[in-house]
């Protein structure tokens, strides 16, 4: 997944008669060696959920310790992929508060040693590995930047280095390498033509128009992936996929793979149902409907994933979050829609994927909390259908309307059968030939994001900075020379504690709402 090593001149190394003396002489070696050994010892039933626990840890903590060696002197082809190794091994749960300080070092390093320009001089030797290292950290850093809402640090008009071919990253007809960098490429567009703070002053029709394009490039990537890893198809079960995919790394592959197609299709998506304020717009409803069917996916599709410390936290917690909060969303501003029903179901899926993580993580990410959305939206549905069966008052409340858009006969007319079947969900970027099929009455009702102000001045929300992974509040602990154990144990409990006070603070205010 990640071909930033000479494999074979890696092992020959590590294997040989002087591992010893290059592991002392050589701090960034060190570091990349026990970086390799960690992210192993993870798939070996030696990773932890938390900082500090399991052997994979206390590897990576030998790492952790060459940092500053490795950063101070100028920056080597090693140093360069010690830094990477790190940063692929803080995607997890473990290293929530590092992952991006690692992999902006590497950026910076890959940029002065100059890797991302057609080498002409220099050593010639490692050329093509040179190359392999900068794509990699490619295409991991434009996906970091593009989920934090920042603009990446590569530019993308400097960049002159061939892509060279990797063939262990062909899985069967997959190119991964090459797709990974090619959608790498996508989200640096779309991040610099609608997400940035200059696209953010465009007008509607322009705003339209660069969408459009984006997803038109999307739509082409898709088709691109052949079937048995594109989004948006059905994604297999766990046996099949066993059976299917010979190696273990195929499964990663395929989620990775879908989970950041749905990704951008939910920014775009969301971005969409914002520009278009018309209510009962087509192009809004459209945008609506590919939300709520991507949501569904990422829902569906979290049932092959491996509940372990060693999956990415991105895939593991962080799409299905959002794709919980997304369903949530559309059970309580449509609580009588015929969509409301297969929602809810998804809402209980995905209650007991994060109820299986707060026990696989033995508490300490506490998925079980979020459980209550579940309840909560099955609770607003069934007290609103018994208001409904109320006699009338003197004075109608305008809940039917003010909630759903709906009178109470457009209601019985769009509970009717005639909705398209729910179970095409799972092609989430072929929607098209449904628009013609609606009609205003069934629209969904989605919140659209009201813009504050700050000193007066309209802030927009697409611009504002935003992680999705600060709500789990996790922190690395500091391994100071004058910290005891003790105290390391006790800002451990700390953060936990803040974790899960933040996550019941958000259900608190969903239930007053």
């Amino acid at each position: 997944m990640y071909p930033f090593l000479d494999r074979q001149a890696f092992e020959d190394k590590v294997f040989g008669p002087n591992l010893s003396e290059d592991l002392c002489a050589n701090s960034a070696f060190s570091a990349l060696y026990h970086t390799v050994l960690a992210l192993g010892c993870q798939y070996h039933e030696g990773g932890a959920f938390d900082p500090g626990n399991g052997k994979a840890w206390k590897l990576f903590q030998v790492s952790l310790g060459l940092v500053s060696e490795i950063l101070m002197p100028q920056g080597t082809l090693m140093s360069l992929q010690a830094l990477i190794a790190m940063s692929i091994f803080t995607m997890t749960t473990c290293c929530l508060q590092i992952d991006e300080v690692l992999l902006m070092e590497a950026t910076r390093m890959v940029q002065g040693l100059g890797y991302h320009r057609a080498q002409a001089t220099g050593d010639q030797r490692h050329k093509n590995t040179c190359y392999r290292t900068f794509w990699v950290l490619y295409y991991m850093e434009k996906q970091t930047s593009f989920l934090g809402n920042k603009s990446s640090m590569i530019s993308d008009i400097d960049i002159g280095c061939p892509i060279p071919d990797v063939p262990e990253s062909v899985f069967g007809e997959y190119n991964w390498f090459l797709s990974a960098i090619k959608f790498g490429r996508i989200l640096s567009q779309a991040y610099a033509c609608v997400f940035s703070v200059s696209a953010a002053f465009q007008t509607t029709g322009a705003h339209h128009i660069a969408i459009d394009e984006i997803e038109a490039r999307l739509e082409k990537w898709r088709t691109e992936v052949p079937v048995g890893f594109r989004p948006g198809m059905p994604l297999l079960d766990r046996n099949c996929l066993s059976s299917f995919f010979p190696q273990p790394s195929f499964k990663m592959i395929v989620l990775h793979t879908n989970f950041s197609y749905y990704a951008l299709t939910i920014a775009l998506s969301r971005l969409n149902v914002s520009v278009s304020r018309q209510p009962q717009s087509l192009r809004q409803e459209k945008s609506k409907r590919l939300l709520m069917y991507t949501a569904r996916a990422i829902v569906e599709g979290s049932k092959i994933v491996d509940i372990a410390a060693h999956t990415p936290n991105f895939i593991l917690s962080v799409l299905p979050l959002a794709a919980l909060f997304i369903l949530f969303d559309f059970v309580v501003h449509n609580p009588t829609h015929p969509e409301t029903r297969n929602n809810l179901a998804l809402l209980d899926v995905a209650a007991g994927h994060f109820s299986l993580l707060d026990y696989k993580s033995g508490g300490f990410l506490p998925g079980s909390i979020l459980t209550e959305f579940a309840h909560i939206a099955r609770q607003f549905v069934k007290d609103y259908d018994i208001n409904q069966l109320r006699p009338p008052q003197q004075e109608p409340t305008e809940m039917g309307s003010s909630i759903t858009g709906f009178t109470s006969v457009d209601t019985e007319i769009s509970m009717q059968p005639n909705e398209t079947n729910s179970n095409d969900n799972n092609n989430a970027g072929l929607q098209d030939n449904m628009v013609e099929s609606w009609s205003p009455r069934e629209f969904l009702n989605y919140p659209i994001t009201p813009e504050t102000t700050l000193h007066g001045v309209p802030e927009n929300p697409r611009t504002t900075q935003y992680n999705i992974q600060t709500l789990f509040g996790f922190m690395v602990p500091e391994f100071g020379h004058d910290q005891s154990t003790s105290e390391m144990l006790s800002r451990w409990e700390e953060d936990r504690n803040f974790s899960v006070l933040s996550v019941e603070a958000c259900s608190n205010r969903i239930l007053m709402y």
